[in-house]
Formats: C-alpha cells, sequence, structure tokens
C-alpha cells in the first residue's frame, strides 16, 4: 500500500508540473516580450523564457526526485567510454576513509575526442607552442542528477576542445551520484581521485598537462580534489591548473537562507534541490565530517597551492555571494605568488558555460572559456 500511495504522489506531481508548464509557457512568453517584466531587465527574450524553461524542468525532476540507475554500459559510446578500477589502497587515506561503509569502486569515464592512449603529447606545433591539455570534467547536478551522456556535457567538452591547443582531450568521470548504493559522500571524493590516478599512474600523463574542471557540484569535486592532492603530494602530484565554472562553495548555506536572497527568483537552481542534495550526500554522522569541513565548505579555508585557479560565476546566481567569498578566501590566504582568475558575469545565472545553449549565453560562454584557456596559456 506504502508503495502504492507513492507511485500516485509521483504521478500527481508530473501531472501537476506538465499542467503548469503548458500554462505558464504561452503567458510568459508574451509577457516576456517587455524587457521591463523580465527577471532581469538585461536579458534578452531568449535568455528570460530558457530560463523558465530550465526552472520548470529541475523543478519537475527534483519534485519526482529522479533516480536514473549508474549506467557502466559503454552503449553507442562504445570505445569513448572506459571502466576505471579502484587505484592503490595506499592512496585512498583520510577524508576518503572517513565512512567504513563507502568504498573505492570502479568507475566509468567517458572521453572527448577520443581515448588517450598512453602519456600525453607535448606542447602542439606552432609559433606558440601552447601546451596541449587533458581536462578532468566533473560535471553538476548537486550530486543527485546529471550524467557523463547527458547534452551538457557534451557540449561543453566540445567548448573547452574549440578554446583549447590541439590534440587536447577530455575526460568526463561517471562517479557515483549520492542517492545510487554506496554514493553517499565520500563516495564522489574517492571517484574523483579514481579517475585522476588513472590518467597520472595508469595513461602516464604528466599532471602538469592535467586541468581539473567542472561545474556546480563538479567545480565542488574538483576543489575537494584539488585540496585533497594538495595534502598528499608525497604519493600523487597536484594538477597543472583548475577551472571552476559557478562551483558551489558552501554546504553552510541552509535552504531558509537561500531562499530569502534576491536571486532565489532569478537562478534556475530550486530551493528543494538543495534540500534534495543534504538529505543524499551529506556524509553520515559516523563519519564526523560536519558541513563546515573545508573539504565541504570550501570558502572556509584556502588551498595552500600554487596550482593556477580560474573561477567563473553569474551575477545573479544563487551563490554567487558565496564564489565571491571563495575568491576572496583563496586570493588572502592561498601561496604568495598563486594565480587566481577570475570572471564575474554580468546578469548571468548558474552554470551558464555548462548550459551555455540551452539558457542563450552562448557568446558569455565562448567568451569565458577563451579566457581561462588564456589563462592556463600564462606562464
Amino acid at each position: 500500500m506504502a508503495g502504492s500511495g507513492s507511485r500516485l504522489r509521483s504521478a500527481a506531481v508530473i501531472v501537476s508540473s506538465l499542467c503548469l508548464t503548458l500554462v505558464q509557457l504561452p503567458w510568459l512568453a508574451a509577457l516576456y516580450l517587455f524587457p521591463s517584466l523580465r527577471p532581469v531587465p538585461a536579458w534578452t527574450y531568449r535568455q528570460a523564457l530558457s530560463r523558465s524553461l530550465i526552472r520548470s524542468l529541475l523543478d519537475f525532476l527534483v519534485a519526482i526526485e529522479s533516480k536514473p540507475p549508474l549506467d557502466l554500459k559503454p552503449g553507442k559510446d562504445k570505445d569513448r567510454f572506459i571502466l576505471v578500477p579502484p587505484a592503490s589502497p595506499r592512496l585512498y587515506r583520510d577524508i576518503l576513509l572517513s565512512d567504513p561503509e563507502i568504498k573505492p569502486a570502479t568507475i566509468g569515464g567517458l572521453w572527448f575526442p577520443k581515448p588517450v592512449q598512453g602519456a600525453a603529447p607535448g606542447p602542439s606545433t606552432g609559433r606558440r607552442r601552447r601546451r596541449r591539455h587533458v581536462f578532468l570534467y566533473f560535471h553538476g547536478g548537486a550530486y543527485v542528477l546529471g550524467s557523463v551522456r547527458s547534452i551538457d556535457v557534451k557540449q561543453t567538452s566540445e567548448l573547452y576542445l574549440r578554446h583549447a591547443p590541439a590534440g587536447s582531450a577530455v575526460f568526463c568521470p561517471e562517479y557515483r551520484l549520492a542517492h545510487q548504493a554506496g554514493g553517499r559522500c565520500p563516495a564522489a571524493f574517492q571517484d574523483a581521485l579514481t579517475a585522476y590516478a588513472h590518467l597520472v599512474f595508469t595513461l602516464g600523463i604528466p599532471p602538469r598537462d592535467i586541468v581539473l574542471t567542472g561545474d556546480s557540484a563538479g567545480g565542488h569535486l574538483a576543489l575537494a580534489l584539488l585540496r585533497y592532492l594538495n595534502a598528499h603530494q608525497a604519493d600523487i602530484p597536484e594538477p597543472g591548473g583548475v577551472l571552476l565554472w559557478s562551483p558551489w562553495p558552501n554546504m553552510e548555506l541552509t535552504v531558509e537562507e537561500g531562499a530569502r536572497r534576491p536571486a532565489m527568483g532569478l537562478d534556475i537552481v530550486p530551493e528543494n534541490m538543495i534540500t534534495w542534495a543534504y538529505r543524499e550526500f551529506l556524509p553520515a554522522p559516523h563519519a564526523n565530517i560536519s558541513r563546515s569541513n573545508p573539504y565541504m565548505s570550501p570558502n572556509l579555508l584556502a588551498v595552500p597551492t600554487r596550482v593556477p585557479i580560474w573561477v567563473q560565476w553569474g551575477a545573479s546566481e544563487l551563490l554567487s555571494e558565496d564564489i565571491e567569498k571563495l575568491v576572496r578566501v583563496q586570493r588572502e590566504g592561498g601561496l604568495q605568488g598563486a594565480r587566481l582568475g577570475v570572471c564575474e558575469v554580468p546578469h548571468a545565472p548558474h552554470c551558464i558555460v555548462a548550459m551555455a545553449g540551452m539558457l542563450g549565453w552562448t557568446a558569455e560562454a565562448e567568451e569565458a572559456v577563451g579566457g581561462a584557456m588564456r589563462f592556463l596559456d600564462e606562464k
């Protein structure tokens, strides 16, 4: 009976969400013809309408708590999708072993445009001799949504490769989502290290050629991996750079505080998505990892690294003040001489790089990624 009631509630949510969207769409399509009636008057018509559609889609996915199973079969991706077993047990320490119930596992990963075989080549040809990169890209989704097979991962990877030196590649790990078996924190942290160790030790890619990157929760994961590598350099070297797009830097942010921020009415992130993410992702009590731990809230403590870090965010996103604090803390508390690049896009919502085409921010995303690649080229 309980299962039947749950299915009925899910069906009711689906029907009501679809009906609400169908009612709202023509009304918003007419309303947004007038710039002054858009959520942000500076937005284009397409940006305003796309934001509302994406927000409705996320509201729907969160309301039904969409939980697709972990798929580790290559499918149509064939040899671009690979399986990566756990690395040497000696590499998993500290926070990665904070919960004895969560253990390193075999993960999947998708290459763009094709798998790298062995050590990555050196600098590309040409007068500038730009060093080729292997991007280790973590998708977003608040640790509860997303997949390496999604359209936004494909488009983001293609965006990187358009601006990166010729011969660069992108590797996207299919890390465990929090609602999947054994997926609660620190599972994603373990999977991130597994992927990085595969690039360094199995493929022999020089760490200086690897760039950690991610959007939203993926940015949070990239920062967590950087912090871990920085603390364990005797076991595994740090990467050559980090690119963060609208990173999630503050898990001390409460749902109530987020709901009070003016950007909640402008951004694509629903407040109940934060509720769901916390419930599924936050470490179990016996792990003794609080939200104030810098692995969970990286804007509380800088990573003492010389690895160049690039951070992009939108001025109209829910997390803007948290990201600004992240930048300030890293700038003030990082090592002297460390490079930190910033790119705040005026009026932009969350994740315009990962969702550039869907949100209508293609030009801004191209400019931001181009700036990030120039930042990596600097000495």
